[in-house]
């Protein structure tokens, strides 16, 4: 039986998971298997500062997030994380997806209303 509970509290640990990597894993599956018209436009809230929006196309996935970080300090820490990101990504070859930062909603956006400048 200790084995049962063992397994049963996994079960209930991956449970989050499983729930947010579910549209993760849809899209990268359709667009891996490249079969048929992919998928429509999507949106979830990670979090309640997080929005995360998935652009499909035949060719490509664009995964948008949309943070809101409510303390001055956060913003600043994310701006320079993010900047570095970009700056790193600039260096980086060879089919490794791109990186972009913006306070302006991506046109890709547009296909869920979103548009213009994003407060942050």
């Amino acid at each position: 039986t200790t084995r049962l509970v063992e397994s049963l509290a996994t079960a209930v640990g991956m449970l989050r998971t499983h729930a947010i990597g579910g549209p993760f894993r849809a899209y990268f599956d359709s667009l891996a298997t490249g079969c048929g018209a992919p998928p429509p436009p999507f949106h979830m809230n990670l979090r309640e500062d997080t929005i995360v929006y998935f652009v499909p196309k035949t060719d490509r996935l664009t995964v948008i997030f949309q943070l809101d970080f409510q303390e001055k300090s956060d913003r600043i820490i994310a701006r320079i994380f993010l900047a570095e990101l970009m700056n790193r990504n600039r260096y980086v070859m060879g089919g490794i997806p791109l990186v972009t930062y913006t306070h302006d909603a991506p046109g890709e956006l547009s296909q869920h209303g979103v548009c213009g400048h994003v407060d942050g």
